[in-house]
């Protein structure tokens, strides 16, 4: 059997090292293919050899969690879907003040003619008392 001179000992130890490292790398780049970590996949290449990269072959891929699908609240009721839920009170042309008062009965007071655009009302849902005519969701609900 032939014994390796020194500068024979050194290029097979660089063709190895190469070699080595080579493989190594392809087995991260594949090893990051399957969802696997390839910084450790690398390492364990090079200390493990082949053996590693067996494993690596039968490992199935890493499934990717979804993330969970966004939940929205519900957003809250419109103001012009919440118009005929709301108690209301009025001033009317004579000034004078009614409420609490269920939508149906302040449209009756602007059909009959005792509120108009002019006329202040307020519910809950306003901080003050505002005329018809600034609030025109209100102002359409009631021509309607």
């Amino acid at each position: 059997m032939h014994e390796l001179s020194g500068s024979d000992y050194t290029i097979a130890l660089i063709l190895t090292l190469v070699i080595g490292f080579l493989i190594s790398y392809y087995s991260a780049k594949y090893a990051q293919r399957k969802g696997r970590d390839p910084y450790l996949w690398f390492a364990l290449v090079i200390f493990f050899g082949l053996l590693a990269l067996f494993i690596l072959f039968l490992l199935p891929p890493v499934k990717k969690e979804e993330p969970p699908a966004e939940v929205v609240p519900p957003s809250p009721p419109s103001w012009e879907s919440t118009l005929t839920l709301q108690q209301w009170h009025c001033i009317t042309t004579l000034g004078d003040q009614q409420g609490p008062l269920p939508f149906a009965a302040l449209k009756k007071l602007w059909t009959e003619g005792k509120i108009d655009a002019r006329s202040f009302v307020w519910s809950e849902k306003l901080v003050t008392w505002r005329r018809v005519e600034e609030i025109p969701e209100l102002l359409k609900a009631l021509a309607n």
